[in-house]
């Protein structure tokens, strides 16, 4: 194609020489001159675009890929962070219940040092009701002798 354009440029740069004149040959000339400079700043202009779009793709999808990555960061920071709550508060509720059983046992002993202890109390009551209970049948009996002798000295 490139060698057909060498052979018929020429001659038809020498027809128009030749019907129309050098003025008129040099000025169709500027024509396809003007064709090539605006397809030349086309194709700057477009490759330049195209370059720049593309570097601007670039740095779109490193923009984008830094913020997954980040936010795939922040996921991980947040998971990690309620397990550690989970896990305090876990470990808290288990030393509640470690608490709670000490206190109840602690309780239960002491109650069953107030039972024991109220026991003895009402055993030791009981005893002397027990001794009080015989000191006034002592008392009655005696009572009775009395009452018996003086009953004996009055019909004697």
């Amino acid at each position: 194609m490139d060698n057909l354009g060498a052979i018929v440029g020429p001659l038809l740069a020498i027809g128009l020489v030749g019907t129309d004149g050098v003025r008129w040959a040099i000025g169709l000339s500027v024509i396809p001159g003007l064709l090539a400079a605006l397809a030349i700043v086309y194709a700057i202009r477009h490759t330049a675009a195209q370059a720049r779009r593309d570097e601007l793709d670039g740095q779109r999808e490193a923009v984008e890929s830094a913020a997954d990555e980040r936010e795939r960061r922040i996921e991980e920071a947040e998971r990690e962070a309620e397990q550690r709550t989970a896990k305090e508060a876990e470990a808290k509720r288990s030393a509640t219940r470690t608490t709670a059983v000490t206190r109840r046992q602690a309780v239960s002993k002491q109650a069953a040092r107030t039972d024991v202890q109220r026991a003895r109390s009402q055993g030791e009551a009981l005893r002397t009701q027990k001794a009080a209970v015989r000191a006034r049948g002592k008392a009655l009996e005696l009572d009775g002798a009395v009452q018996a002798k003086k009953s004996s000295r009055r019909s004697g």
